[in-house]
């Protein structure tokens, strides 16, 4: 299973991803990789677009997405000196 984490983390390395690169990336099916995608964005966290030339979805990492990055970062890192 994928965490939210790295999900988003996966995300702020890139500018825009398809659901095929996120799929390929975790070795999850597309399925999977759409359904995770869906939970971020319903949350706020990624932005997603379609690009009228091939009716795909691209996702980003959205502002909000960017700082639940920064507080799961910091969550972890307190675990890790504690």
């Amino acid at each position: 299973m994928v965490s939210k984490k790295d999900l988003l983390d996966y995300l702020a390395g890139r500018r825009d991803s398809m659901v095929c690169e996120v799929a390929d990336y975790f070795e999850i099916s597309e399925a999977a990789a759409g359904m995770a995608l869906l939970r971020l964005q319903r949350q706020g966290l990624v932005n997603r677009a379609v690009e009228s030339a091939d009716q795909a979805f691209y996702y980003s990492l959205s502002e909000r997405g960017a700082d639940r990055l920064e507080y799961l970062a910091r969550c972890a890192r307190a675990r890790i000196d504690a």
